[in-house]
């Protein structure tokens, strides 16, 4: 039951997360109490990042020649009413993976993954940093203390 409790609670993190921190006038009650509320997500976009987050991390290790360990939860050292569940860690990064549902046919592209731009400085694709995954990355850099992350696309 904890672990159906877990990855309920999982499914909810990133949104929650950004609720929490993006200051708005809406009631930070709703997004809190939801964290620690059961409900299962059995949709096809959560199916599909599960399938394949695994095959990403190993993808990962290999490319980068570096040892992923799952983690589990983090609880922050500094505030330990604050965690989170990276997908990966090694010494020095946190490794995050999406495996996002609507390029499974189709080249990672902004077009096919509505929370990407192209940077026109540096020529690569970049997190949009008013999108939830960009709170949930940030708060898993402050829970693990690590100051480097990689942000991994995965496509099939």
């Amino acid at each position: 039951m904890l672990s159906g409790m877990w990855n309920a609670a999982c499914d909810y993190k990133h949104r929650n997360l950004a609720a929490l921190c993006r200051p708005k006038s809406q009631s930070r009650l709703k997004p809190a109490q939801e964290l620690v509320s059961l409900k299962r997500v059995n949709v096809a976009a959560v199916r599909h990042g599960l399938k394949y987050e695994q095959h990403a991390l190993k993808d990962f290790s290999a490319r980068y020649g570096v040892v992923v360990k799952r983690s589990g939860i983090v609880i922050s050292q500094e505030r330990p009413h604050i965690a989170g569940s990276p997908d990966g860690l090694c010494d020095e990064y946190v490794v995050e993976v999406k495996c996002p549902y609507s390029a499974k046919h189709a080249v990672i592209t902004p077009e096919t993954v509505p929370y990407l731009y192209l940077d026109e400085h540096t020529g690569l694709y970049t997190l949009d940093s008013s999108h939830n995954y960009y709170y949930q990355i940030q708060g898993l850099m402050y829970i693990t203390g690590k100051s480097v992350l990689f942000y991994r696309l995965h496509f099939v």
